[in-house]
């Protein structure tokens, strides 16, 4: 992947943030978290509380982590409730536009816009017209 555009900084609350744009995702690091968003605002990783959540196009979240690696065990959980995708998803959003306004005037792109709590309701309504246009998907 090509970086269009990084910034770094070592200022935000003791931790190390930075906020890099690629040519189709950005992404966002704050201390061991990590959020990766598509350039319409759609989260696609969100790595906080030491859980990775996957976010697909269908809306659905799913949690990963590694147990032990001897033997390897790992956790996996869907996310089932919209309440608890909301949750985690206001969390993902607050968190972002705080690093957003942390690095202003710094950075400007107009991806970054579209990174705000509002978003969500917009989210809730592509996962509902995806589960009505699409049958399941196996995979």
């Amino acid at each position: 992947m090509v970086k269009l555009i990084e910034i770094q900084s070592r200022n935000i609350d003791g931790f190390t943030a930075s906020i890099s744009i690629f040519k189709d995702s950005i992404k966002f690091t704050y201390g061991d978290e990590v959020y990766v968003f598509d350039l319409e605002g759609r989260p696609i990783f969100m790595y906080f509380n030491d859980l990775l959540r996957e976010r697909g196009l269908s809306g659905e979240i799913i949690e990963k982590k590694w147990l032990s690696f001897r033997p390897p065990k790992r956790f996996i959980r869907r996310v089932k409730t919209q309440r608890e995708k909301k949750r985690i998803l206001k969390f993902t959003y607050e968190r972002v536009e705080y690093l957003i306004s942390k690095f202003k005037p710094q950075i400007r792109h107009p991806s970054l816009e579209r990174l705000n709590v509002e978003n969500i309701d917009r989210l809730m309504e592509e996962e509902r017209l995806f589960k009505k246009i699409y049958r399941p998907i196996s995979i």
